[in-house]
């Protein structure tokens, strides 16, 4: 049982992303736990062909509880009668007490423990796949438990029924199908059960209208996606398509036939054919092709001017500070003389390194030390980021200048301005997913902007079948 779960997961992980996320981390490799995509402040990585994940992001995701101890270097995790340890640069994870041997070990990286990802959460009992064309790395912690007749809510509609017309393109009952059936699953995992569809999900929708809203817009995606392809005379990938002719390949040699490959896929993914399967995963790689044909594979096609003209609209600033934390008006008046005395130290210096010696005095005197670890090159930030007096006194300085004294609610800071740097993180990725260095977050708005075009031209219109669908009534036996 076990070698078919870790079969299907190989199969199926691809399905899953029906439509690559086109602001993906760093690395370019997504996690997804249970149907919902994981965010991080540090992107995971790839090693000696195992991926990193930050630990407290994956072990909170699939239901465990987590522990470091900063003495020992040690990640603590626990789920149910399961509890494992790992140490930082061993290549030994310990459940419940058994050692098991791993390919790469736990590690710090931009001051972020990253673990490796199949090892550890298969410790657990979850099932681990991965679509290379995709990069990305699905999880499962529990068996679909929705118990839902994929046939009979199939039935609904003929296969080859239109719902959504766009551009000359059409979107069929049997394309729309996987979407809205991974939806639900997606749904009844971050319930833990079946909700009522009917019950109010932001005031405007029921929860049955967002389902089928959120499924619509994942294969309007998939449309704009092949529309902006075609207008490029762009084709997925060749290695993919290999790579998973390879994976299906190996499915029918491991259940026997073809049909029987393909009675599973529909039953976990809701995809009625293996040549609909194929047609989802091709049209799947094109996003991460069409970006390398318009952007540059990482990007380079953007030119330095194009970067600084989207910081500066967006209002980006960058910066380092020392802090003097002060909780009362005597705490106040003894940082400032703290605060003064380095401040002179700083506008004396007479050197030709002023960064090491403002980093030397910062790490000397700072009371944010907690943050500097998370942040060691300084604070990417927009406005609303940083308290008010802060981002003020930075937007009053030029790039290379340090301020006077400045007074927050949380003390008094003496703030240097540095050039903007496009590999880091914003502090809060300015609304487009943590995770994300500035550089991506042009690039996948720059993909973004070509879409909403894309989407504008195709003038999509929905078929009065589709305007019939009522999911709260089609999966009433679900509540």
């Amino acid at each position: 049982m076990k070698t078919i779960k870790k079969m299907l997961a190989l199969l199926l992980c691809s399905v899953i992303v029906l439509v690559p996320v086109t602001n993906a981390s760093a690395s370019g490799i997504n996690v997804i736990v249970n149907g919902t995509q994981l965010t991080f402040d540090q992107p995971p990585i790839m090693q000696n062909n195992r991926t990193l994940v930050p630990f407290r992001a994956i072990f909170e995701a699939i239901g465990a509880t987590v522990d470091w101890d900063q003495d020992a270097q040690t990640v603590t995790a626990e789920k149910g009668d399961v509890t494992i340890t790992l140490e930082i640069g061993s290549s030994i994870l310990n459940r419940n007490g058994t050692p098991i041997a791993l390919d790469v070990p736990a590690q710090v990286v931009n001051n972020r423990t990253l673990v490796p990802t199949r090892a550890v959460v298969e410790s657990f009992g979850a099932e681990v796949g991965w679509a290379p064309g995709t990069r990305t790395v699905t999880i499962r912690t529990v068996e679909n438990p929705t118990g839902l007749n994929v046939d009979e809510l199939f039935a609904a509609f003929a296969p080859d029924t239109p719902m959504i017309t766009a551009g000359g393109l059409t979107v069929t009952w049997e394309e729309l199908f996987p979407y809205v059936y991974q939806n639900i699953i997606s749904l009844v995992y971050s319930f833990g059960t079946a909700p009522n569809l009917n019950d109010t999900y932001d005031g405007v929708m029921t929860i049955g209208e967002a389902l089928l809203h959120f499924a619509t817009e994942e294969a309007l995606d998939l449309l704009v996606i092949r529309y902006g392809a075609g207008i490029h005379d762009v084709t997925p990938g060749q290695d993919g398509i290999l790579m998973f002719r390879e994976h299906i390949d190996e499915g029918i040699d491991f259940f026997g036939s073809e049909e029987a490959l393909s009675d599973v896929i529909w039953g976990e993914a809701g995809i009625s054919s293996l040549e609909l399967y194929e047609y989802i995963y091709k049209n799947g790689l094109l996003p991460n092709t069409l970006f390398s044909e318009l952007f540059g594979e990482n990007g380079e096609l953007h030119s330095a001017d194009d970067l600084e003209r989207f910081a500066q609209e967006q209002g980006f600033m960058m910066a380092k500070h020392i802090l003097f934390l002060a909780s009362s008006p005597d705490e106040l008046t003894a940082v400032r003389r703290a605060g003064q005395n380095v401040l002179n130290q700083l506008r004396g210096y007479r050197g030709n390194d002023f960064d090491s010696f403002f980093d030397e005095l910062m790490y000397e005197h700072t009371d944010d030390f907690d943050a500097l670890q998370v942040f060691p090159n300084g604070y990417l930030f927009q406005e609303f980021d940083m308290v008010e007096e802060f981002h003020d006194a930075c937007a009053a300085l030029r790039i290379g200048e340090i301020s006077g004294l400045v007074e927050t609610a949380f003390g008094v800071h003496i703030i240097y301005r540095l050039p903007l740097d496009f590999d880091e993180t914003p502090i809060a990725a300015a609304g487009y997913g943590q995770g994300q260095s500035l550089r991506e977050i042009v690039f996948a708005d720059s993909l973004s902007a070509l879409m909403r075009e894309w989407r504008n031209a195709l003038n999509h219109a929905f078929s009065a079948e589709y305007e019939s669908i009522n999911l709260a009534e089609m999966l009433r036996s679900l509540y």
